[in-house]
C-alpha cells in the first residue's frame, strides 16, 4: 500500500448537455480548468454507453457498447497525469430504462449525454502521474 495525504483546493460544478461525449468533456473540463489531480462524481442521463470490463486473465479490457435510455446512477472517478496528459480514469453504474437493471465497467469514449449530466470535480493539491506496469498492462498511480 502506499498513500499520501492531500487537500482539496477547490470544486468545479458543471453541467454538460445532450449530445455530448462524456469521457471527452470530463478530459476538456479538466484541461480548461487546469486540473491536474482530482476527484469527480456525475449523474445524469445517457443514450449510448461505452463501457470496458478489464480480463485479469488475459490482463486486457473488453469493450462494450449499448444503445438505450440509461440513467447515470453514479460515475466515480478521479484526474491524473500520464506522459504529460490529463487521465480520466472513472467507472460508471447504470440503470437500463426498460427493465431497471444495473451494470457498468470503465468508463470509455462514446458514452453520448441524454439529457444532460451533473458534474462535480474537485482539484487537489498533490501530484500524482501513472507508471506502466508491463506484468498488468495496466497504469496504475505513482507518487
Amino acid at each position: 500500500m502506499e498513500y499520501r495525504e492531500c487537500a482539496r483546493i477547490r470544486t468545479i460544478f458543471a453541467r454538460f448537455d445532450e449530445g455530448e461525449d462524456l469521457l471527452i468533456s470530463l478530459q476538456k473540463c479538466a484541461a480548461e480548468n487546469e486540473i491536474k489531480t482530482g476527484w469527480i462524481s456525475v449523474i445524469g442521463g445517457l443514450s449510448t454507453a461505452v463501457y470496458g470490463l478489464y480480463d485479469g486473465s488475459k490482463h486486457k479490457a473488453v469493450s462494450k457498447v449499448a444503445k438505450s435510455m440509461f440513467e447515470l446512477i453514479s460515475l466515480a472517478g478521479n484526474v491524473t497525469m500520464k506522459e504529460g496528459d490529463i487521465l480520466i480514469h472513472a467507472h460508471i453504474a447504470l440503470s437500463n430504462h426498460d427493465e431497471g437493471s444495473m451494470f457498468g465497467g470503465h468508463l470509455l469514449e462514446g458514452c453520448k449525454i441524454y439529457p444532460f449530466a451533473e458534474v462535480i470535480m474537485q482539484e487537489l493539491d498533490i501530484e500524482v502521474g501513472r507508471a506502466y506496469d508491463p506484468q498488468k498492462n495496466l497504469w496504475p498511480i505513482k507518487f
